[in-house]
């Protein structure tokens, strides 16, 4: 999906590009011809900076007329999709990605919100994946059903299900909820995740750090993606998104067009892991990611006082 132009929701699956600095955020496969009148109004570094994303408030006119329309294409979105969760929850699990390409998709549409994907042939692969990916904002839901892979699944909090239509689609498509408030409930869920991600080769996405950063920094990692990987022995792949604070900024409703850049790291093998070598595994991967995000103590002291 190109950086220069938004997705359009009727239109077939983009083809992702590659480019040989997903490992050191390069600037080469980002938005270079950004304007100097663009430059001004970003909320984030120019596009010709190594982040390769960038965000345009716009008016408060535009910000409201899209988050409207956003609510409104949600409620269809469900209602549309209500009969085929009643009638064919077993069709729906087995053509998930269908299902969220179009609800993905069409929200990045609405709300102008381009996407820059570097290193996707790292998903070219017929076995068991962990995509552990970054996670920043509520927009990330859009993000990851845009980016959805052909066998994907995906770890969501339970708290989901108080949305009417919402919780019993998403476990129709066979996503995994996990309650984080009990880790004896969310281990066992946890376990049944990686046995489906033997059985069925699962590309599972899981974000390590447990919970949204909310100052784009990345948080310290939790070891349950690092459990799955022990039973799995599935490779992981970090995911890094760039440019999500931009295009929502945190505490707002109000989308932001701009550019959200995607990374896909190269895989990290796992068939050697052990229990015992467990911290050692989280601070490695960890480092990978720190690679291009900024670690949360460093935006924390960064940030204003008012932050």
């Amino acid at each position: 999906m190109s950086a220069h132009s938004a997705p359009s929701p009727g239109s077939p699956a983009p083809r992702p590009r590659a480019s040989d600095d997903a490992t050191d955020g390069g600037s080469h496969g980002a938005n270079a011809d950004a304007t100097a009148s663009d430059a001004t109004d970003a909320a984030a570094p120019d596009a010709t900076t190594p982040g390769g994303y960038d965000a345009h408030a716009g008016g408060a006119l535009r910000g409201v007329a899209s988050a409207l329309l956003i609510a409104l294409y949600i409620v269809l979105y469900l209602l549309t999709l209500a009969p085929v969760v009643l009638l064919a929850p077993g069709w729906l699990a087995r053509h998930n990605a269908w299902a969220l390409h179009l609800w993905g998709r069409p929200i990045l549409w609405l709300a102008g919100i381009r996407l820059d994907i570097h290193g996707a042939e790292q998903l070219q692969t017929d076995g068991p994946q962990l995509l552990l990916f970054t996670h920043q904002s509520i927009a990330d839901m859009a993000l990851l059903g845009a980016l959805w892979p052909a066998r994907g699944t995906v770890v969501y909090k339970r708290e989901f299900h108080a949305i009417p239509l919402m919780g019993r689609s998403m476990r129709a498509m066979g996503l995994t909820p996990i309650d984080r408030g009990h880790r004896k409930s969310a281990m066992r869920a946890l376990d049944e995740l990686a046995a489906r991600i033997r059985e069925q080769n699962l590309q599972a996405m899981l974000a390590p750090e447990g919970t949204r950063s909310k100052r784009g920094g990345l948080l310290p990692f939790k070891r349950g993606p690092f459990h799955v990987a022990l039973q799995t022995r599935a490779p992981i792949v970090p995911v890094i998104l760039r440019g999500v604070h931009q295009v929502l900024p945190p505490g707002s409703c109000l989308p932001r067009s701009g550019t959200v850049r995607i990374d896909y790291l190269p895989a990290i093998d796992t068939s050697h892991w052990h229990e015992d070598d467990m911290a050692q595994h989280v601070r490695e991967v960890r480092a990978r990611f720190l690679e291009l995000v900024p670690d949360s103590a460093e935006t924390s002291s960064q940030a204003s006082p008012n932050g």
